[in-house]
């Protein structure tokens, strides 16, 4: 199995006191890399986002292509905790987007409190350190039974704005999602080549359905949900148009870990039936080169656990598969993953990931390499 070469590894952050984790990484038209990802406090066992009402999220910056990373700075303020994994792009209008996910948290005697009202609108989950899912409460008795002192209800979907290159956030809005009660994904927004900006999301649920919003004003607005999928249980959809005009998702089974592709032939107005790709991982993010190729970068989380990537030379109709890139497969267990990549001026490409290291401390890593 090819490797890729040079590899030169960086600390974007770590913190002995933290569980940092989920990072996607963007480069700026100033030349500026940033990467924003998760923080909460390490717990036994490992709570995500889901399961822990603490996680903010954080961003370093590189202002020399991720060879040193400044101190990181909440995004968009400190009083957006229980968000989930964050995603960030730049547009060809310089405006950065965040995209994320939060939750509503609530101390587990106050929800349950709550939940008795006749009049409540929230749907509570009872979250568990087992499964990123949780389970709704359905007796009174199910309050008795949670493992964790908090439950979580939705607080909804918040894309913010920034102006001068994520130094500061000028706005943030609540965009709907309905009829979808959630929507989620650590994977960046796309821009068309007529400037109509694609979010590709999952229903964060076990329906598991994948679904894009669209915006025809770069952001500022966003249409109703189309419907990519509904079947199989897939998600965390990373999205990609290309100058064709056709668009690609890939996707994760949430069984199998196997990634699913996606097409549009219109700009993302409607989709052609999933399909299997040879490729497996946690999750993928999609990039095109400047030499053309397609590049899916994904974690692996079994044995030898590491990073991996996959090119196609024809806009993902195939995967050289028997071709697959070993970013790094050192790591020493599957707390691991979750990749994105950016390619940089001199070809070379910028990854962003997460990992424990010899000490146990979960951090954010960036990894620089040459394809073979």
């Amino acid at each position: 199995m090819p490797r890729v070469l040079d590899r030169a590894d960086s600390t974007v952050y770590r913190d002995p006191a933290a569980y940092t984790s989920h990072p996607c990484v963007a480069r700026l038209a100033n030349g500026d890399l940033l990467v924003a990802f998760n923080e909460s406090l390490p717990r036994q066992p490992r709570l995500h986002p889901p399961s822990d009402p603490r996680f903010i999220n954080l961003m370093c910056r590189s202002h020399d292509g991720g060879t040193r990373w400044l101190p990181p700075r909440a995004v968009p303020d400190y009083g957006a905790t229980g968000a989930e994994c964050p995603s960030i792009r730049q547009l060809d209008s310089g405006d950065i987007l965040l995209v994320q996910w939060r939750f509503a948290w609530f101390p587990l005697e106050t929800a349950r409190k709550l939940a008795a009202r006749p009049d409540t609108t929230l749907q509570f989950v009872l979250p568990s350190p087992r499964s990123w899912l949780g389970r709704r409460p359905t007796c009174d008795a199910d309050w008795d039974t949670c493992e964790l002192p908090w439950a979580r209800a939705d607080a909804g979907l918040f894309i913010s704005v920034s102006g001068d290159n994520g130094a500061t956030w000028d706005r943030t809005s609540a965009v709907s999602t309905a009829p979808f009660a959630r929507g989620y994904s650590p994977r960046p927004p796309c821009q068309l080549a007529d400037g109509v900006v694609l979010l590709a999301l999952d229903s964060h649920d076990e329906r598991g359905v994948l679904y894009v919003l669209r915006s025809s004003d770069r952001g500022q607005s966003w249409q109703a949900p189309l419907v990519v999928s509904d079947s199989p249980p897939l998600a965390e959809p990373t999205i990609l148009g290309l100058p064709s005009g056709k668009v690609v998702i890939l996707s994760r089974d949430e069984k199998t870990g196997v990634v699913h592709q996606h097409d549009s032939l219109d700009g993302g107005l409607t989709w052609l039936p999933p399909r299997q790709t040879p490729l497996w991982g946690y999750p993928a993010h999609l990039l095109r080169l400047s030499d053309g190729r397609l590049f899916a970068i994904y974690g692996v989380r079994r044995a030898p656990f590491g990073v991996r990537a996959c090119l196609s030379g024809d806009d993902g109709a195939s995967w050289d598969a028997a071709g697959e890139l070993v970013i790094r497969d050192d790591m020493p267990n599957g707390n691991v993953g979750y990749p994105t990549a950016v390619e940089l001026p001199d070809g070379s490409l910028l990854a962003a990931y997460y990992g424990e290291d010899a000490d146990g401390v979960t951090h954010i890593i960036g990894s620089r390499f040459r394809l073979p």
